[in-house]
């Protein structure tokens, strides 16, 4: 299923801004989270219940980076933000 997600869902909308094969996201609550469609091809996506996990973890991971045990996360948080600003070009 996290293949046909990355594939089908996030690089579809990222690059296309579209979903590919048969993959969907649907707003009706009678629905899983996530589930394989009708000729297993692609995947069903329930919308509210997807975008509710998604904002759970980005708080969780903001919580993260405010915590002082979590040194590794907040530097790979700068050094992304940093490539991102451009503010240094460090290749690993």
């Amino acid at each position: 299923m996290a293949t046909k997600f990355y594939k089908q869902i996030r690089c579809g909308i990222l690059h296309q801004a579209e979903i590919k094969k048969s993959s969907k996201i649907l707003i009706r609550d009678n629905i899983p989270l996530v589930r394989y469609s009708d000729d297993n091809q692609g995947l069903i996506i329930q919308r509210n219940l997807f975008h509710k996990q998604l904002v759970d973890e980005f708080e969780s991971y903001i919580e993260k980076l405010r915590l002082p045990e979590y040194k590794e996360l907040r530097k790979n948080f700068k050094k992304k933000m940093d490539y991102i600003c451009r503010l240094s070009v460090e290749t690993d």
